[in-house]
């Protein structure tokens, strides 16, 4: 009887720490894609730091459009969507906050921009529903 009762309560615990491996396992997994697209993120974020600030469009990510950054498991950028599992597109919005007069009889120039990143898996394609979407800025030093 005895061996019977202690045999319930230990399968009654380690049910318990499934349970809990369970979570564990989907937090670290969680926790993984948080650090891979922080740094798909900061690459982006870089290569469209290099583009001269007055040539940069908003609402693309290049002078030819809004074109995809594509990112391995690993978060090494890739060419093309050949073997990619992440992609960003990013848009870039003047910040009206940010804006300086030009001279008499131009318009007005934006100082900064805003830029929405939002991370989806590439095999879904364009439409995929975005896993994460990161924000950043990008101003104009002189």
């Amino acid at each position: 009887m005895e061996i019977a009762l202690s045999l319930g309560v230990v399968s009654f615990g380690v049910v318990g720490l499934i349970g809990l491996l369970a979570a564990s396992f989907d937090s670290s997994r969680a926790s993984d894609e948080d650090t891979l697209v922080a740094s798909m993120a900061r690459q982006v974020v870089a290569e469209l730091r290099v583009i001269p600030f007055d040539t940069l469009n908003p609402g693309v990510a290049n002078a030819t459009g809004p074109q995809p950054f594509y990112f391995d498991h690993e978060a090494h950028r890739l060419p093309s969507g050949t073997g990619a599992i992440y992609q960003c597109i990013p848009a870039i919005t003047a910040n009206s906050d940010f804006m300086t007069q030009g001279t008499t009889g131009s318009a007005t120039k934006p100082n900064m921009y805003d830029v929405r990143m939002p991370f989806s898996r590439a095999a879904l394609g364009q439409h995929a529903p975005a896993l994460q979407t990161l924000h950043a800025s990008l101003a104009r030093y002189e």
